[in-house]
């Protein structure tokens, strides 16, 4: 409702506008659905769904590549957004059944994974940058430097969660006990 107002307010042209209308929206849109569906409970197809999202996402990856589909706009969200969601949903249901079973280095990224989505382009950009200016990028294939910049990124998101995000997560939590212990003793009472 506020980056519809925000639109409307500002017009469609205007900076505002626009960032208001971004199809990015859709995913976040995507990702509450998600969750809505996991809260609700362990879907009876947990394996088929993970499996479908997969292949979905790959399909568009493909597609993109091939020229099918654009890199942008709500069409691409669409495809990647559904696609993550079905992955999500799935993966979320094996886990519940016993069926899947991450290991501590997946939990770790898992609840590093904000940290990782605010943090990872600034070591991803200046990783590619010093391997550039280091003249090692043009002896390197491709899919090694998106390796390697994809490793440090997510290696500095994950420090960064634990020496911010959880430090900070767990001081917010232990202010907010405090001030709704008090007024729940005090509802208790009355």
């Amino acid at each position: 409702v506020a980056l519809s107002a925000a639109a409307l307010l500002a017009g469609s042209g205007s900076p505002l506008g626009r960032a208001s209308m971004d199809s990015y929206h859709v995913l976040f849109l995507i990702g509450l659905a998600a969750a809505w569906v996991v809260q609700r409970g362990t879907p009876a197809r947990s394996g088929l769904i993970a499996v479908l999202g997969v292949a979905a996402f790959l399909a568009a990856g493909v597609t993109e590549d091939m020229g099918w589909l654009s890199r942008d706009g709500l069409l691409p969200r669409l495809a990647y957004g559904l696609a993550s969601g079905a992955v999500v949903v799935g993966t979320v249901g094996l886990e519940r059944q016993g069926r899947l079973r991450v290991g501590r280095v997946l939990e770790v990224l898992g609840a590093a994974s904000y940290s990782i989505y605010l943090v990872h382009l600034v070591p991803l950009t200046l990783t590619a940058r010093v391997l550039a200016m280091a003249g090692v990028v043009g002896g390197m294939p491709g899919w090694l430097v998106m390796a390697v910049c994809c490793l440090v990124a997510v290696a500095a998101a994950v420090v960064f969660y634990l020496v911010v995000e959880r430090p900070v997560t767990r001081a917010a939590q232990r202010i907010a006990t405090r001030l709704i212990e008090p007024r729940e003793q005090a509802i208790r009472l009355a």
